[in-house]
């Protein structure tokens, strides 16, 4: 038990760490141990460290992406303060992100909107939009007018824990 809160203790403070952290260089590591998930968050053990793991959307050459299970050991790039990956590889597979597609820039009508200049790039707001109408977009949140219903959970938050925001980018117009 002592282990697993130690475990959940560390995720929430490199998260948090992650979240408030000023944008520096980006140095890469490579790292190899074994995957353990925990509360739905991966995490590579070293067998000295625990570095919790941004994914991302990976795949390998051919466009498909990895089965992960607790237990598979892998090989990772990538940079840290949650360690975002940048190249996984299991079983003699490399997996990289995928290039995101660039979306053509929609012009802004009423409802919620992301103020570009506070968002930190959290995605937060990514995870608790129920229909995914957030996606990131050069590393801020950016909301689709043709997806969003309005509800607001990604400024005013859910009443559940997700309280919206945490800085307060998303507004509505």
């Amino acid at each position: 038990m002592y282990k697993y809160f130690m475990m959940i203790l560390l995720a929430v403070i490199i998260i948090s760490s992650a979240l408030y952290a000023e944008e520096a260089a980006v140095e890469v590591f490579e790292y190899e141990g074994t995957l353990m998930q925990v509360s739905g968050i991966w995490f590579l053990n070293t067998g000295t460290n625990m570095f919790g793991l941004e994914l991302g959307t990976l795949a390998d050459t051919e466009g498909i992406a990895p089965v992960l299970a607790s237990g598979d050991t892998i090989k990772v790039k990538g940079s840290i303060a949650v360690l975002q990956v940048a190249e996984l590889t299991k079983s003699e597979i490399t997996y990289l992100p995928a290039l995101e597609e660039e979306e053509e820039e929609q012009p802004a009508t009423s409802g919620y909107q992301v103020n570009a200049s506070h968002c930190i790039g959290c995605r937060l707001c990514v995870k608790n939009c129920p229909v995914g109408a957030i996606s990131m977009q050069k590393g801020k949140a950016v909301i689709d007018v043709n997806k969003c219903i309005q509800c607001g959970i990604c400024a005013n938050g859910n009443g559940q824990g997700w309280k919206g925001c945490p800085v307060g980018a998303i507004e509505n117009e």
